[in-house]
């Protein structure tokens, strides 16, 4: 047994022994600490600094425009820093494999207008969605959604935000496809007129 390790365990024979005056001394903060916590809590910072501010490592205030971005002029440009939303998955796979992980499957909007992927091609996707949506889960596959992060969304969500969330995706769906009906996607150019000779 290391000598930290007993000198501990000697303490708290001895705290356990001692009257409850005693050790109500023993345990209470001292002067010092009381001062290091008052002067800690009287230092602001802001929780969310403007991206100016945060690039160059200066205080900045919680107000939009910052009072620094106002004093060099720059009010126009004072902007919060976006924060990444947490998510269920993306916390698990680090950073950079997120970031430079090409999307699953990138199929351009026009070739989904075109229909030209068909319903096998989709079912022989790793599809673990228990959803009433094929269409709609279809549609976020072909443009590069993994069908397992679509299905730990949904999964991670109370049921009546999934039923809202549902009619609210159905609709969208209704939507894109009365706009594909009145805007069909552009013709290709003509190819171009043969040289002259």
């Amino acid at each position: 047994m290391n000598s930290a390790n007993h000198q501990e365990r000697i303490n708290r024979m001895n705290l356990q022994n001692m009257n409850p005056m005693a050790f109500a001394l023993q345990v209470a903060p001292t002067s010092l600490e009381i001062k290091k916590a008052r002067r800690k809590a009287n230092r602001t910072r802001s929780s969310v600094a403007c991206y100016r501010c945060r690039s160059s490592r200066t205080k900045c205030n919680e107000f939009r425009p910052c009072i620094r971005c106002k004093r060099i002029g720059k009010a126009d440009s004072c902007m919060d820093v976006e924060q990444p939303s947490p998510s269920l998955e993306t916390d698990a796979v680090p950073r950079s494999e997120r970031e430079s992980a090409p999307p699953e499957r990138p199929i351009s909007f026009h070739s989904l207008s075109l229909g030209s992927l068909s319903d096998e091609c989709f079912a022989a996707a790793p599809l673990v969605l228990d959803l009433p949506l094929h269409r709609i889960a279809r549609g976020w596959w072909q443009n590069g959604y993994q069908p397992g992060r679509l299905a730990a969304v949904f999964g991670s969500l109370p049921a009546d935000l999934r039923t809202v969330l549902v009619e609210g995706l159905c609709a969208v769906e209704q939507a894109v496809r009365r706009r594909q009906l009145c805007f069909p996607p552009p013709s290709p150019p003509p190819p171009p007129p043969p040289p002259a000779p």
